[in-house]
């Protein structure tokens, strides 16, 4: 069952640093070293110990990274059980393939 676009996200030029790993930066969840690492190879300055990453995330990422627009991804539903198949919404109308031959 086909259901539209996600959410359109942001990427940087390169690679993708997605708002959830921003997120993860910010509230220093699991993972946030990771995301910083990502950012100090594109060219931020490593934060200091203790710094407030909010702070560090708000003047480095624009510097290092290239906003482009991302349509959104596709989004699919499948009912992996008979019940749950009976309470799928309706489906939207599939996507047509640009450039398919007729």
């Amino acid at each position: 069952m086909y259901r539209g676009r996600a959410t359109p996200r942001t990427l940087p030029e390169g690679t993708v640093f997605s708002a959830r790993a921003a997120q993860k930066v910010r509230a220093r969840e699991q993972g946030w070293r990771y995301a910083v690492a990502q950012l100090v190879e594109a060219g931020a300055q490593q934060p200091a110990p203790g710094e407030d990453l909010r702070a560090w995330l708000r003047e480095w990422l624009p510097r290092v990274t290239r906003r482009q627009r991302h349509r959104g991804n596709h989004r699919y539903l499948w009912g992996l059980i008979r019940a749950a198949r009976r309470r799928l919404p309706p489906s939207h109308p599939y996507p047509k393939w640009e450039g398919r031959p007729a």
